[in-house]
C-alpha cells in the first residue's frame, strides 16, 4: 500500500496539457509561483515560426535543449529557432518513421522510439541503434524506463516487457499477465518498483521480486502514471 500512495495514474490529455504548459510558460523567478497566469509573459511558436508539426513526443536534455519529435522527425529548439538534428558523420540515419516517444537517460543520452522501428540513442551528436530483440520479432518498442541501476526497460509490441542487456539485446522479462493481453503503460517510481498496466489493470513490481501483483486498481482509457 506505501508505493500505491506515491503513483498516481492520470489522464493522458491532462499530462499533456502540463507538458505543455511547462515548455510554453516562463516564470523569470521563483517569486512567479505566487503571480497571476495573466502577469506572467507566455511565448507561443506556430509553424510560421518554424515550429514543426505534427509533434508527439518532447524532451530536455540536461545542456537545456528542447528536444522535439513527431511526424516531420527530430528538432531540436535553444529558445530562439528550432533545427532539425543532424547525426554526426558516419552515423545511420534516423528512422522517417515518426517519433513516438523521446527518453532522457540520467546519462543525458537522448532516446529515440519510433512507430515501427528500432529505437536509436543520441550521445555527443552520435547515433546507434538498438533494434536487436530476443523473442517475436519488432514491430514497435515504446513505454521507456530507466531503472535506479541504470537499465533500460520498455514494451515489446504492446504485450512484452523488455530490458536492455549489456549484448545490447532486448530481452524478454517477467510479464504481468505472462504475456497474454495488452500492456499500455510501463512505469519505474523513486523506490525501483515497476507499475504495468496490463488488460486495464494496474500492477506492480517491487524492486527484488521477480513477479508482478495486482494493484486492485483497473484503468479505462489512455492514463499516464506519475
Amino acid at each position: 500500500m506505501g508505493d500505491q500512495r506515491r503513483v498516481r495514474v492520470v489522464s493522458r490529455w491532462a499530462a499533456l496539457a502540463s507538458a505543455l504548459a511547462i515548455g510554453l510558460c516562463h516564470a523569470p523567478s521563483v517569486r512567479a509561483q505566487g503571480q497571476l497566469i495573466s502577469k506572467m509573459v507566455h511565448t507561443t511558436w506556430a509553424g510560421r515560426d518554424g515550429a514543426p508539426q505534427g509533434i508527439s513526443a518532447l524532451a530536455q536534455t540536461p545542456d537545456g535543449v528542447l528536444w522535439i519529435g513527431g511526424l516531420a522527425g527530430l528538432f531540436e529548439f535553444d529558445g530562439i529557432a528550432f533545427e532539425p538534428f543532424r547525426p554526426l558523420p558516419g552515423s545511420p540515419p534516423l528512422s522517417a518513421d515518426g517519433i513516438r516517444f523521446l527518453f532522457v537517460s540520467k546519462t543525458g543520452d537522448l532516446w529515440l522510439f519510433f512507430f515501427h522501428q528500432a529505437p536509436a540513442r543520441i550521445h555527443r551528436g552520435g547515433v546507434r541503434l538498438y533494434g536487436r530483440v530476443d523473442g517475436e520479432p519488432l514491430e514497435v518498442i515504446g513505454h521507456p524506463q530507466e531503472a535506479a541501476d541504470g537499465s533500460l526497460w520498455a514494451v515489446l509490441n504492446e504485450r512484452h516487457v523488455i530490458r536492455l542487456g549489456p549484448d545490447d539485446v532486448w530481452h524478454q522479462m517477467a510479464d504481468p499477465d505472462r504475456g497474454t493481453g495488452h500492456i499500455s503503460k510501463l512505469f519505474i517510481d523513486s523506490n525501483d518498483t515497476q507499475w504495468v498496466i496490463e488488460n486495464n489493470v494496474l500492477y506492480r513490481r517491487p524492486h527484488g521480486q521477480t513477479t508482478f501483483s495486482p494493484a486492485r486498481v483497473r484503468v479505462r482509457g489512455p492514463a499516464k502514471i506519475i
